[in-house]
């Protein structure tokens, strides 16, 4: 049922609402409408009309504001005036402009507003207006499509996509090698010894935390080297099961799991999975006897660290009672030995690395909150009488 109608001063009120009502009792359950359509007199309408009616009806509305207050704002609009407590559908309105993307997904734009309204539960869904939508192959549609493409003969985005990408590289890589100088096993220097000899076709499964942000920033992912993880649910634990429903699939193939000595000991009982069936799985565990995004997280939120630290667990002589081989590395000098040998081993191995507890995943932009709550962490520590301590973190990962 299409709101603007109903909300059009030539259409009576009273007459609206029978007519939504009556088009709900015999059917139709979805409900089209838009924090504009006729200055919002649509969704009053319609508001009244769903008294009695709300769970027949999947509510949709529109909206078209393209800052994260604004969008929030006309969010709570719809919501007062459709008087529902929650959109099953909440779609941008006229996303049919080249500058528009950058609108609705930049920083602090309409797209925050969806996730935090999802989050808190105001919507269910989030939508998009489409000016085509097709359905088919994906390799058919693309080869129907490709050739309707006018060819762009200026290569200026590309090339400075290129070069941004160029020096990422060299940003990380300088961080990667400075770590190597210093003798630490900080986790950057970690996957960027084993991500050059990893196999060309090599299957990294990351759990959620800090592994993930080591992977994404030090991993050099080539044509058929393939990454899984939970990226969109954040599920812990995740690696070890998915690598071993990559080796299961894939027996030829070098699968490389890679978890946080948290993320690791959640679902450990698998390692006896793995031991039965001997799969030729490999786990490199970064050792840090700590929670480290839990850790950062407090920290950015102004909490000095609780409740996330653990004893050191030498896995590698835990992976020994049920036959995995196992390796343990205290110190840099060992590590690309370790990383080889379990490489070439024909079972199963795990890579016990003790890593620095202290090494911070620095986003490439900081806002200011995260400054003041971090900023009011070290003043936390300061008062404890742990200021030098904060400063030789601090040190130690500033570039």
């Amino acid at each position: 049922m299409g709101g603007f109608h109903l909300g059009q001063s030539r259409l009576e009120e009273a007459d609206a609402l029978k007519l939504f009502q009556a088009a709900v009792d015999r059917g139709i359950n979805f409900s089209d409408n838009s924090w504009d359509y006729n200055q919002g007199e649509s969704e009053r309408r319609v508001g009244k009309a769903l008294k009695g009616r709300r769970d027949q009806v999947f509510v949709m509305s529109k909206f078209d504001r393209r800052t994260k207050e604004s969008a929030l704002k006309q969010l709570n609009d719809s919501l007062r005036r459709l008087e529902v407590d929650h959109l099953d559908l909440w779609q941008f309105h006229e996303n049919n402009r080249l500058e528009d993307p950058d609108r609705f997904f930049a920083d602090g734009r309409a797209s925050e507003a969806t996730m935090e309204a999802k989050n808190s539960g105001k919507i269910r869904y989030v939508g998009f207006k489409l000016e085509l939508g097709l359905m088919g192959d994906t390799k058919e549609t693309l080869c129907e499509l490709l050739p309707l493409l006018k060819e762009k003969k200026s290569g200026r985005h590309l090339n400075a996509c290129l070069d941004k990408h160029r020096e990422t590289q060299r940003s990380l890589g300088k961080r990667s090698e400075e770590t190597k100088r210093a003798g630490a096993l900080a986790p950057e220097q970690v996957t960027s010894i084993l991500t050059d000899l990893a196999d060309d076709d090599a299957i990294f499964t990351v759990d959620t935390g800090m592994t993930a942000v080591w992977a994404a920033r030090h991993l050099r992912m080539k044509r058929n080297r393939r990454l899984i993880g939970s990226f969109n649910h954040g599920s812990m634990a995740n690696a070890m099961p998915q690598a071993i429903g990559a080796q299961l699939t894939f027996p030829k193939r070098q699968v490389i799991s890679l978890s946080g000595d948290g993320g690791f000991t959640m679902l450990m009982g698998d390692l006896l999975t793995i031991a039965q069936y001997q799969l030729p799985i490999k786990l490199v565990i970064y050792n840090n006897s700590t929670l480290g995004m839990v850790k950062l997280e407090m920290r950015v939120a102004g909490y000095e660290d609780f409740g996330v630290d653990v004893p050191q667990v030498n896995f590698a002589k835990i992976a020994e009672a049920p036959g995995v081989r196992g390796f343990r590395v205290e110190s840099s000098s060992d590590l690309k030995d370790a990383f080889w040998s379990a490489l070439r081993h024909k079972g199963p191995a795990i890579v016990d690395v003790s890593t620095n507890p202290d090494a911070l995943a620095i986003p490439p932009r900081i806002d200011a909150k995260e400054v003041a709550g971090y900023g009011l962490y070290v003043a936390k520590q300061t008062l404890h009488g742990k200021l030098f301590e904060s400063i030789d973190e601090l040190k130690g990962n500033l570039p």
